[in-house]
């Protein structure tokens, strides 16, 4: 099998795939890290929303390193975004991707199975 180069979209083109990838189901793979393992556009999109989510999180850098500490994968940062940025990461999570403030995309641990890092049994990313 040839190797495949890894395509390349424009940012505008990856802002479209995020609109029509992302729904409530979605969004907890997401926060629960299952999307970060897929094999599909899922894996892409997920460290892309991650890179757009902590680049406009810390803009102030001591409230995001406040944030970080805080952090606790339980919940995926949320009572440590809302006490130390201010942010609700549900909300934060539907403004970035144009849609109306919803609390089914907040972090929502009790719809995860297990943690990700549970479940895996050995090296899932492929470089």
């Amino acid at each position: 099998h040839a190797h495949k180069q890894p395509t390349t979209f424009t940012p505008r083109q990856m802002h479209e795939k995020h609109l029509q990838f992302w729904g409530e189901a979605e969004i907890q793979e997401f926060w629960s890290g299952e999307s970060f393992m897929r094999n599909d556009d899922a894996n892409m999109l997920s460290y892309d929303l991650a890179r757009i989510m902590v680049a406009q999180l810390s803009e102030n850098w001591a409230s995001f390193r406040s944030f970080v500490l805080a952090a606790d994968l339980a919940d995926s940062g949320a009572a440590a975004a809302l006490e130390h940025l201010g942010v609700d990461l549900g909300a934060s999570a539907c403004a970035l991707l144009e849609r109306e403030s919803n609390s089914a995309w907040a972090p929502n641990p009790d719809d995860w199975q297990e943690a990700p890092e549970q479940k895996r049994k050995g090296p899932s990313l492929s470089i």
